[in-house]
């Protein structure tokens, strides 16, 4: 977790971005009662921290009242000011946020910009492209992998429990196609030991996936956004040493 002291405009955009694919139900009509979710509780929390460090915004004193009237006869009303609250919060956040560090949001079930932007993403690679996702299926070989350049290292990473058959005779089919004219290869790793869903670039730049590939802008709001820099470093070289220790898909 970013230190909320030291929040730069990216750092609150990031974070924001992050939040606004996770928004939680927090209840509606008279009998609603306060959230208790820890997702819920976690998602108020951590949108309190960044609102605070707002500057010339009293947006962090609105936000703890209506938060403190959930579960009471003005929780409706209570919700509406905690979600303006929070969309004001993002907007700041993306006008202050340098346009080439902005993240891109895919909107519920656009998943023609969620192809483009993963696409773009690969395209840029001039060295290598390591997918890091537990529920990996065909549909990455078929809708993305051609967008790596040719000689551009194509690794996947996925779940030994949870990858879907259907990847290995897509994988197989390409390589039969393409030979090492575009090097590609899978592996598996340990039941539940991948936790994030990314792209690592070149092996120095890591972006975020907020779903599987395969279900990317399908059915709710899906975000890319590139990983904090405090963070990119760990992530990247934890999930090479993943890739390295991992078991070839066969």
């Amino acid at each position: 977790m970013l230190t909320l002291r030291r929040m730069t405009p990216i750092d609150r955009y990031a974070q924001l971005k992050a939040l606004s694919v996770s928004v939680p139900d927090l209840g509606a009509g008279r009998l609603a009662k306060a959230p208790s979710d820890p997702d819920a509780l976690r998602w108020l929390g951590m949108l309190t921290a960044i609102v605070r460090k707002q500057k010339e915004s009293a947006d962090h004193i609105l936000l703890d009242m209506a938060a403190n009237r959930l579960g009471t006869m003005s929780h409706d009303a209570s919700v509406s000011e905690i979600m303006l609250i929070f969309y004001r919060a993002l907007a700041l956040a993306e006008l202050e946020a340098p346009e080439a560090a902005r993240g891109s949001f895919i909107a519920v079930g656009n998943t023609h910009d969620a192809y483009v932007a993963v696409s773009s993403l690969l395209q840029s690679a001039t060295e290598s492209v390591l997918i890091v996702d537990p529920y990996l299926d065909g549909s990455i070989i078929n809708k993305f992998v051609l967008s790596a350049g040719e000689n551009v290292s194509v690794m996947l990473l996925s779940d030994s429990k949870s990858v879907y058959p259907n990847l290995l005779p897509a994988l197989n089919a390409f390589v039969q196609q393409y030979g090492n004219k575009r090097p590609i290869e899978a592996r598996v790793s340990p039941p539940r030991s991948l936790h994030d869903r990314l792209i690592i670039l070149d092996s120095k730049e890591a972006w975020d996936l907020s779903q599987s590939l395969k279900d990317l802008a399908t059915r709710s709001p899906a975000a890319i956004a590139r990983t904090d820099n405090d963070l990119s470093g760990l992530k990247i070289a934890h999930y090479q040493t993943e890739w390295q220790q991992g078991t070839m898909l066969a």
